[in-house]
This record gives C-alpha cells, sequence and structure tokens, in this order.
C-alpha cells in the first residue's frame, strides 16, 4: 500500500511540473533579444518608434521650400535621358536638378527626375503622360513643386 501512494505522489507531481510548464511557457516561444523585437515592431508599425513621421525610413519629407514653375507634359516613346524607357511617374527637369531627385508636383502626385528638358528651356519641368492628347489637356500651367527626400 505504502508503495502505491508514492506511485500516486510521484505521478502527482510529475504531472504538476508539466502542466506549471505548459501554463508559464509563452506561445511565441522563448523570449526574443530586444533588437529582434525591435526590428519585428520597426516593420510592423514604424511609426511607433519615431516622434516625427519624416524619421520613417519609408517617408518621403520636404527637404526644402516649394518653388513654382511651368510644368509641361510629354508623351513621346523611348528612352529617357538616364537610359530608362518612359514610364509614369517620371519627368524631365533642367541639367541643375540631378538625376533621381524627387518632387511632389501639388494636385498632380509625386514625380522623379529621369529625364532632361531641351536645352534652353531652363526652369521648366516635363513630367511624362500616356497619351498626346493628356499632353495637350495637362497644358503649361505654373504648379507648386516640393523636392521631397
Amino acid at each position: 500500500m505504502k508503495n502505491n501512494h508514492m506511485l500516486v505522489g510521484f505521478v502527482a507531481g510529475v504531472l504538476i511540473y508539466q502542466l506549471a510548464q505548459w501554463a508559464f511557457t509563452p506561445a511565441e516561444g522563448p523570449p526574443k533579444p530586444w533588437k529582434a523585437q525591435n526590428e519585428a515592431l520597426t516593420a510592423a508599425e514604424p511609426e511607433m518608434l519615431y516622434s516625427d513621421p519624416c524619421d520613417i525610413p519609408s517617408v518621403l519629407c520636404p527637404v526644402s521650400e516649394p518653388i513654382q514653375a511651368t510644368v509641361t507634359a510629354y508623351s513621346l516613346p523611348g528612352t529617357m535621358a538616364n537610359g530608362e524607357t518612359v514610364h509614369d511617374g517620371a519627368m524631365a527637369c533642367p541639367k541643375s536638378v540631378p538625376f533621381g531627385t524627387i518632387y511632389q508636383i501639388e494636385g498632380l502626385g509625386t514625380y522623379t527626375c529621369k529625364d532632361r528638358t531641351a536645352s534652353g528651356r531652363d526652369g521648366l519641368f516635363d513630367i511624362w503622360v500616356a497619351t498626346t492628347d493628356e499632353a495637350v489637356r495637362h497644358g503649361a500651367p505654373v504648379m507648386k513643386l516640393t523636392e521631397l527626400e
């Protein structure tokens, strides 16, 4: 009889130990180091780590005061001055503006300098559009451009 009590006590002890292990083990596995937790948070909700939205790596923010410039449109097919094929979001810029410079054009969206305007047209920006009709409809308005980074 004494042996039965010992066996029951042993089995009960093993069960209690197993239940305690199961109850106190996190469902996600062992704790992650702080760096891994921070990277996971950064990927999921980067805005939680930054007080200024412009500090978030994926957010483009103004780097200078807006400028007023004439923005025309062109629809020619082919290759731009930087070697890429024409596409939405591309624009021709004066030679003083480096390739890759990104501008927010008020009312139109974000465009990247990938082509050059014709010589003698300094100060003019020329967005690429898909059709000649679109280019004609766009006209040559003076618009607000804000450089982004």
